[in-house]
């Protein structure tokens, strides 16, 4: 389940209409938390060896009634990753742990895609 921050709610509602002005940033955390409507960035501890993505337009995709951000990391020997996490400079805004359990990356050749459904009702 996606948990969203109580700091965040009127920079996403901001965010939705386009009025931020902020980048967006995917990460992935490695730290067994689970997230928490209460947690603060810095209780999320970002994996090592891998490249945090900015969220430029490019990366969303409007399907018929949500919006899709695909994205694949390449990780290197990154260790132990719980789940991913969204941010702006100094703002956490989204986290979700993985449903499906943890990944070990063990090698430099380790991939790991992440795809985000974001429902609009």
């Amino acid at each position: 389940m996606i948990v969203s921050s109580k700091e965040s709610k009127n920079y996403l509602l901001k965010l939705i209409v386009g009025k931020s002005g902020d980048d967006l940033t995917l990460r992935l955390f490695s730290n067994d938390i689970e997230p928490d409507m209460d947690n603060n960035r810095k209780q999320f501890i970002e994996v090592i060896n891998y490249q945090s993505t900015v969220l430029s337009d490019f990366f969303w995709e409007m399907k018929k009634n949500y919006l899709q951000i695909d994205n694949l990391f390449y990780l290197d020997n990154a260790g132990s990753i719980f789940g991913y996490y969204i941010t702006t400079e100094n703002l956490w805004l989204w986290a979700e742990r993985f449903s499906d359990g943890v990944y070990n990356s063990k090698s430099n050749e380790d991939k790991l895609k992440i795809k985000i459904n974001m429902f609009i009702i």
